[in-house]
């Protein structure tokens, strides 16, 4: 029950709307358009960050940031991490 406007950059989970950063908003929006697939963390920085690629703990980050929003308020959990490779959401 995720709806993305791409337009106002709204996020919505279960009617309610989701206040994301700018970051958290491009890494959601991947994870949307792969689903139920699993993007890479290396992905994930190069297409936010591009050639100047931070450090991995930037990325761990914002995930931390976007679960704690899209996540711990539901009764049910989307982002799954998979361990030494990536992310990816579940309906």
């Amino acid at each position: 029950d995720l709806k993305i406007d791409q337009n106002s950059h709204r996020v919505t989970r279960e009617s309610v709307e989701l206040t994301v950063t700018p970051v958290m908003y491009q890494i959601l929006t991947m994870l949307v358009k792969a689903a139920p697939e699993v993007v890479s963390r290396e992905t994930l920085i190069h297409a936010i960050w591009g050639d100047d690629s931070p450090d991995k703990d930037l990325l761990r980050g914002h995930i931390y940031l976007l679960r704690n929003v899209l996540d711990k308020p539901f009764d049910k959990a989307m982002l799954v991490t998979v361990p030494k490779f990536g992310f990816r959401l579940e309906e």
